[in-house]
C-alpha cells in the first residue's frame, strides 16, 4: 500500500492554468508541403467532378438520342405490322380466289373430257 502512495504523490499533477483547458487542441504546426499536396488532391478531384459532369451530360445527350431512335422504330414497327396485316388479308382474298379458278378449271377439264368422249363417239357412229 506504501508504494500505492508513493507513486501517487510522485505523479505529475496538473497546473492551475491547465485546468481551465483540459481538453485543449494540440498545437500543430502546418508545413507548406501538405497544404500544397492537399491543394492538389483537391484540384485534381475537382477536376475528376467536371470530367463527369461533362461525361453524364454527354450520357444524356445519348439517352436523348436513343430515346429518339426507339420511338421512330416503334411507329416504324407499327406501321410494318399494320402492311403485315394488309398483305395477309389480300393474300387470304387471293387464296379463296385461286382456290375457286383451280374448281373451274377442274370443271373445264371434266367437260373437255366429256366432250372429247362424246366428240370420239360421233365419229364412230
Amino acid at each position: 500500500m506504501e508504494s500505492d502512495l508513493a507513486d501517487e504523490e510522485t505523479k505529475r499533477r496538473r497546473s492551475i492554468d491547465q485546468d481551465d483547458e483540459p481538453f485543449g487542441k494540440t498545437r500543430k504546426t502546418l508545413r507548406t508541403p501538405q497544404k500544397q499536396l492537399r491543394n492538389e488532391k483537391i484540384d485534381k478531384i475537382l477536376e475528376l467532378i467536371q470530367d463527369m459532369k461533362v461525361v453524364m451530360r454527354d450520357m444524356k445527350n445519348d439517352v436523348k438520342e436513343i430515346r429518339k431512335e426507339q420511338k421512330e422504330i416503334k411507329e416504324e414497327v407499327v406501321k410494318l405490322k399494320n402492311e403485315n396485316l394488309i398483305l395477309k388479308n389480300n393474300y387470304d382474298k387471293l387464296l379463296k380466289e385461286n382456290q375457286k379458278v383451280r374448281q373451274k378449271l377442274k370443271a373445264v377439264k371434266k367437260n373437255l373430257k366429256w366432250l372429247e368422249k362424246q366428240k370420239g363417239k360421233i365419229i364412230l357412229n
